[in-house]
């Protein structure tokens, strides 16, 4: 999968829209790496949209296949990949907006097995507070 393009092949999340009508999504693959990046979308106001790679996943520690994103008042983003991290077994990180278009990933945990792996979903915010699943691991299932 290595020849997708670096924009992303396989979208496979829902697509998050911030307030200002921009939408971000996932792709499965692809990107400078070929396991995921996070994107965005810019309306022009004339009905055209404008495309751009927030962030290609695989460089070292980083995540692989990430799953959906999530957006918080501020304009940072939350989600998932399925793989990758310290224990390559998936990650939740944060892509922190310097308010002029980029973003800088910050690695919120590293799933070990023991406390859960391949988180296949996305997140959710409440008060503050991310909460999502793994797929597999656990006390259980390491």
């Amino acid at each position: 999968m290595n020849n997708v393009g670096t924009d992303g092949f396989w979208p496979n999340a829902r697509l998050t829209v911030d307030s200002q009508g921009n939408l971000y999504g996932t792709t499965f693959f692809g990107g400078s790496f070929g396991v995921g990046i996070v994107f965005e979308l810019m309306p022009d106001g004339k009905g055209n949209w404008t495309y751009k790679t927030l962030h290609s996943f695989g460089q070292s520690g980083d995540g692989t296949y990430p799953h959906g994103v999530i957006v918080d008042a501020r304009g940072n983003l939350y989600g998932t990949a399925a793989g990758g991290g310290s224990d390559k077994d998936g990650i939740v990180y944060e892509l922190i907006s310097n308010g002029h278009g980029s973003f800088t990933e910050k690695i919120l945990h590293s799933f070990s097995g023991a406390d859960g792996a391949n988180p296949y979903s996305g997140l959710v915010l409440v008060s503050g507070s991310l909460y999502g699943t793994t797929y597999s691991g656990g006390s259980s299932s390491a």
